[in-house]
């Protein structure tokens, strides 16, 4: 370390930031595996005996920093906040100063101070004043908190999120519930569902945009692919989409001429219905088509471009669940 430090001040270093791991971290709700520098939880002022739970796994002492700057440490001082029990106001909130203090302040002095401030030199946010003393008294930990909000629920169950995309805003109310004695309205726990999707799994509106971007690259990565993109021409707006692989083209012409259509409805934000064109067993997937509603306007269209990809010396048989493709039909 020494020669460390030496190298540094020669080269004219003036700070230096060392990342320390702790092992077996209590796994509670303001644990955050961005943040750096967990300490003993007996150094905070915490009253915990109307909630029962697990002591707070992020401390808020001097000398606390990160990288992410002054959003993050906002989040992390909201799920403090919720775990020890009390709540704040921001006196400073800009993109380089935090500075907050107990919102029973002005009405009973209370003397609880959180400053830091973002430093220049390598962007990191320190935490530099804290008195952690609730002279107010208010210090009680409960289910309900104004600080737990739609961001909030969207940062504690964006990992689950990831493996459970069908999560829905009633399970949210019950696990935080559950796991950390949270009573959360349904309305925010289905923003927070809301946002948690849009950061794992993108924006709604943009994956529509990017099918533009997608064609281009299927065609130039996969060539002689068919895919066509239907819009409206005035408006730009989205309107079907079609896609068969130019593998599965190939593979189809060496199989037996059998093809199953089905549909299925799709659970994103705006809905609509995903047609296909498979096998038997459905592992051989032949065409895909994002559609609105199935209608026979919607089905006339995909099965006249499902001709663009099936060789006419072929005599297929079609078969749906509602009977009104079976039968052989000549392609021609």
């Amino acid at each position: 370390m020494e020669n460390i430090f030496f190298i540094a001040r020669s080269i004219g270093v003036t700070h230096i930031n060392v990342a320390i791991e702790l092992k077996n971290k209590v796994d509670n709700l303001i644990r955050d595996s961005q943040f750096g520098g967990t300490i003993s939880a007996n150094q905070l002022d915490h009253n915990s005996e109307q909630f029962q739970g697990p002591e707070p796994s992020v401390d808020l002492l001097p000398n606390y920093c990160h990288h992410r700057g002054v959003a993050a440490f906002r989040l992390v001082l909201s799920k403090y906040a919720i775990e020890c029990g009390f709540d704040f106001k921001f006196v400073k909130n800009d993109s380089l100063r935090v500075t907050a203090v107990c919102t029973l302040q002005e009405k009973k002095g209370c003397t609880r101070l959180i400053h830091g401030k973002v430093q220049t030199c390598n962007g990191y946010f320190y935490l530099k004043r804290l008195n952690n003393l609730h002279s107010c008294g208010a210090v009680v930990r409960t289910g309900k908190n104004s600080r737990l909000n739609s961001k909030l629920v969207c940062n504690v169950i964006g990992d689950r999120l990831r493996d459970k995309l069908l999560t829905r805003p009633t399970d949210v109310v019950f696990d935080l519930k559950k796991e950390y004695g949270l009573n959360v309205s349904y309305h925010i726990a289905w923003l927070g569902v809301e946002k948690a999707k849009g950061e794992v799994y993108g924006d709604y509106h943009v994956s529509f945009d990017q099918l533009r971007w997608y064609t281009d690259e299927v065609m130039q990565y996969n060539p002689r692919s068919y895919v066509n993109l239907d819009f409206e021409q005035s408006t730009g707006r989205f309107k079907r989409f079609f896609i068969s692989f130019k593998s599965c083209i190939d593979g189809f012409n060496h199989i037996r001429p059998l093809l199953f259509l089905d549909g299925t409805f799709l659970k994103g934000r705006f809905k609509g219905n995903l047609l296909a064109a498979t096998r038997k067993d459905g592992l051989f997937p032949l065409a895909f088509a994002i559609i609105d509603s199935e209608t026979t306007a919607n089905w006339t269209w995909f099965l006249q471009h499902l001709t663009k990809v099936v060789s006419s010396a072929y005599t297929l048989t079609f078969v749906s669940d509602r009977n009104k493709f079976e039968g052989q039909i000549t392609m021609g």
